[in-house]
């Protein structure tokens, strides 16, 4: 499958597609920012994994989350310590899209669209409830507190988990697209 090959990519353009990535997904967090719980940067991170490799998701992933969470427009805290490494659930999340989308015999757009909709949806809602849990177990001492009074499940739960299921299909369609035809050259799309 065109999608899956294994990356052959020298050092360096891996750095630089490190560093692109990054520097997306923290540029668009900050363009974003007045809108709650919308933001590029879990579905840069997932497509990053899922299309290129998973040592440049995860690069990517901790990367963002380093920079946006000490360079916030909240402000900086202690607690990115804590809740970054949760970015990582995009990245395994992209795993196992990697995985099934071996198995896949046929890839209609219908069924990608899908598939990567529900990979988003439950990645976030992990997502959502491990950096809630964490928090609360930071802040209130309690797990439950961190998800009662946190941003899970309503509204903004909600919200991160419905934009996330619009925009993994979209971003993820782009890095096939882009990746694809920097990969000898074929015009791949989802």
């Amino acid at each position: 499958m065109w999608m899956l090959q294994r990356n052959n990519k020298g050092i360096s353009q891996r750095v630089s597609l490190i560093a692109l990535f990054t520097a997306l997904s923290v540029s668009t967090n900050y363009l974003l920012f007045p809108l709650p719980n919308v933001a590029l940067m879990d579905a840069i991170v997932f497509s990053s994994a899922a299309v290129i490799d998973l040592y440049v998701g995860l690069s990517v992933a901790i990367l963002s989350w380093l920079v946006y969470g000490v360079f916030n427009p909240l402000g900086g805290s202690y607690m990115v310590i804590f809740t970054a490494p949760s970015e990582l659930v995009y990245v395994l999340f992209a795993a196992l899209f990697r995985w099934y989308l071996l198995k896949l015999k046929q890839n209609s757009i219908f069924e990608l669209v899908s598939i990567s909709s529900l990979f988003a949806f439950f990645s976030t809602l992990c997502y959502d409830l491990i950096t809630n849990g964490v928090t609360g177990l930071l802040w209130y001492n309690s797990i439950i507190m961190g998800l009662l009074t946190m941003n899970f499940p309503i509204p903004m739960g909600i919200i991160h988990e419905v934009s996330n299921m619009v925009l993994f299909p979209v971003i993820l369609s782009l890095f096939f697209k882009f990746y694809g035809s920097n990969n000898g050259g074929e015009n791949n799309e989802i």
